[in-house]
């Protein structure tokens, strides 16, 4: 992480802290494709974007103050194998990983939920998500969220399908501003592995997540039945 970057972080959850005082929302949200039809299924963690907007007050110390406010578009993490193929070091290893930050910079198009929902993945994929979910948080903690996938991305950690795939990536995250973790666990093969099925249903279970999509029935497969034995309509 650039020394630049770490000071913004700093500066977000410096003015993060003090604007919660005055109650100020954001927001987190799981990013879903179901594990459906052949199709091996994927999770990504979004965060708001937040700025700090000063304004006079006669009541506020120093005569001015300090509130958090949505720009209306979102930071978006997510982790992918570097080649998706049907090997035994998938299946019993670990292999290189790609991770993503998104926007790139701020000449790519930014992520909102709009985007998401329409246009899907620039990166990866066209369609539309298949569900979306919004988890409430405080500007404080979006800032902690934010660090955090950012220290695992500067980690490289391999990806894994039993031990850290992408939905374990995600419910990492999920876990800082959930007030339990997230199970999600099912059997793959002959393991126990966190899947993109599982986690929707997991997330989407709790009293307050906000269901922005619906993926329906498409959620409800088994990781084996829907992909592992299902040939696939798209390597995705």
């Amino acid at each position: 992480m650039s020394r630049i970057t770490l000071i913004l972080l700093v500066f977000t959850a410096f003015f993060a802290a003090r604007t919660q005082v005055q109650g100020m929302a954001a927001d987190a949200y799981l990013v879903f494709y179901a594990t459906y039809g052949g199709k091996t299924g994927h999770v990504g963690i979004a965060v708001d974007k937040n700025k700090i907007r000063i304004t006079d007050c006669r009541d506020c110390p120093g005569g001015v103050r300090y509130d958090t406010v949505k720009t209306g578009e979102m930071v978006y993490f997510d982790l992918w194998p570097a080649e998706e193929r049907y090997t035994y070091s998938f299946f019993f290893g670990s292999t290189p990983a790609r991770y993503y930050r998104l926007p790139t910079s701020s000449a790519a198009a930014p992520v909102t939920t709009n985007s998401l929902m329409e246009q899907g993945l620039p990166h990866a994929m066209k369609d539309g998500v298949d569900g979306l979910a919004r988890l409430p948080t405080s500007p404080a903690q979006d800032a902690e969220l934010i660090a955090f996938m950012q220290r695992m991305i500067d980690e490289q950690r391999p990806f894994d399908l039993y031990d850290f795939n992408c939905s374990d990536f995600v419910s990492a995250g999920l876990a800082l501003i959930m007030p339990e973790p997230p199970v999600a666990e099912e059997r793959v093969l002959a393991r126990m592995s966190t899947t993109p099925n599982r986690l929707w249903k997991a997330v989407a279970s709790q009293p307050e997540t906000i269901i922005l999509k619906d993926p329906g029935p498409k959620a409800d497969g088994r990781f084996n039945s829907e992909r592992i034995f299902s040939l696939p309509t798209s390597p995705k």
